[in-house]
């Protein structure tokens, strides 16, 4: 979304009661992680328009009671982020200082045991 400079995602989904809420909210956060407007129309669940900063311009509750019609006027536009630019090369960072931190700690700590083993076998 964010290299292809997308103004608008619109995304159709089919949720439950339980989760109703927490997938709307998610959907919000990738408007604002890719630096577009989010257009989220749901069958049972909670439908929103939000623009690139995460501000609502609209919601519609499937479970609440009374008119299943919605207008909102959502601004279309596309905004640079930190992620458009560097995308998941924070992630790949990180799991690299893993990798490397779990290879030293297993040099460190399964050498001396091999060295304790050959000099046990050479006294012998």
């Amino acid at each position: 979304l964010g290299k292809n400079k997308t103004d608008l995602l619109l995304l159709p989904a089919g949720d439950w009661y339980a989760i109703s809420p927490y997938h709307t909210y998610m959907a919000a956060f990738r408007g604002i992680e890719n630096g577009c407007s989010v257009f989220r129309q749901t069958s049972g669940g909670l439908s929103s328009a939000t623009d690139y900063r995460g501000k609502s311009y609209g919601n519609l509750d499937y479970y609440k009671a009374g008119t299943k019609l919605w207008i909102a006027n959502l601004p279309i536009k596309h905004v640079l982020t930190l992620y458009t630019i560097i995308g998941d090369a924070f992630v790949n960072f990180c799991m690299a200082i893993v990798l490397i931190t779990i290879i030293y700690l297993l040099t460190k700590f399964i050498r001396p045991l091999f060295h304790n083993n050959e000099m046990r076998t050479e006294k012998s």
